[in-house]
């Protein structure tokens, strides 16, 4: 297996290799980008788009079938998937961004709840550090306070 997926056979690429079209043509069979190989018959090959034509990951849902006399302009290309440390950590980064703007978004729709929880919250830690021999009290409201923050900041927006 090359770094671009099963190797291209003789007889036409293999399923799960990947492809790049040009498409700088009017007459190209298929526009510019990057396509997964998820089919293989006689005299067609169906292809997935799975990358545009700079090879970033789009997720089109565009299934297409081609003749094998098409393949000829076409290169082998590698995986937009691309599955490298920093990939998954931007995408990590970028996931977490998103949940915790949708979260504070469903607090501020929520604003006299999100209030009341925040403060049983806050006051469980304060008091936990100014009153002494009321560590169940705090515990509880620290608790009380956090699971109903992260109650309404999971109900999403009305």
């Amino acid at each position: 297996m090359s770094e671009n997926g099963p190797a291209v056979a003789d007889e036409g690429p293999a399923v799960g290799s990947h492809l790049r079209a040009h498409g700088t043509d009017a007459a190209a069979p298929l526009e510019a980008g990057v396509y997964r190989v998820v089919g293989t018959r006689e005299a067609t090959v169906t292809l997935l788009e799975v990358g545009d034509g700079d090879g970033e990951r789009v997720h089109t849902g565009r299934v297409v079938t081609v003749d094998r006399d098409d393949l000829a302009g076409l290169e082998p290309a590698p995986n937009p998937d691309d599955d490298s440390l920093r990939a998954r950590f931007d995408g990590g980064v970028e996931g977490f961004r998103l949940s915790a703007r949708q979260f504070w978004r469903s607090l501020a729709a929520r604003p006299l709840p999100s209030a009341a929880a925040f403060s049983l919250f806050a006051a469980g830690e304060v008091g936990s550090r100014v009153l002494t021999g009321y560590d169940l009290v705090s515990g509880v409201l620290i608790l009380v306070g956090g699971l109903g923050l992260v109650y309404l900041g999971s109900l999403g927006m009305e």
